[in-house]
């Protein structure tokens, strides 16, 4: 059965993805939840043992790659990966981090989306910059598009 259907088929029959493998699902997870499935003990280690924890586990990986952890430019890696997935990458699970809403009086009645149109921008240049960052072990890829506005 193809992917698709067997999607299908778990939607209207109300079935489990239990039964299913990784591969069968594959990256198409569209049915299998909105909300992040989380362990109910979750938050029962504070931020700083998960961030020693994730920092000695981070550290066997280097190990096994064969990484100088004792060169300059990897010192310290292993607590800033703990410190960025806890902090900053993962810092939203926590319940406490949810951000807060604010609500503002709509005095002009306003019933629709404010949109400005007809702006023109000329490219000037592109630039495109895939960058390895070794101290936190982060690929990243930056389109940067130089515009000028025209009035």
């Amino acid at each position: 059965m193809k992917l698709q259907e067997t999607m299908l088929n778990i939607q209207d029959n109300n079935n489990s993805l239990s039964d299913f493998t990784i591969e069968d699902i594959g990256d198409d997870h569209l049915y299998t939840g909105i909300e992040t499935p989380m362990k109910e003990n979750a938050f029962d280690l504070s931020d700083e043992d998960k961030k020693n924890k994730i920092e000695g586990l981070f550290e066997e990986i280097m190990d096994t790659l064969g990484l100088d952890l004792t060169d300059d430019s990897l010192k310290g890696t292993p607590k800033r990966v703990a410190k960025m997935y806890i902090e900053e990458i993962f810092s939203g699970l926590n319940p406490k981090n949810k951000p807060k809403v604010a609500l503002f009086d709509n005095k002009y009645q306003y019933n629709q989306m404010l949109v400005e149109k007809n702006i023109t921008f000329i490219p000037i240049v592109s630039i495109i910059l895939y960058l390895y960052m070794e101290k936190h072990t982060l690929h990243i890829f930056l389109l940067v598009k130089l515009l000028d506005f025209q009035s």
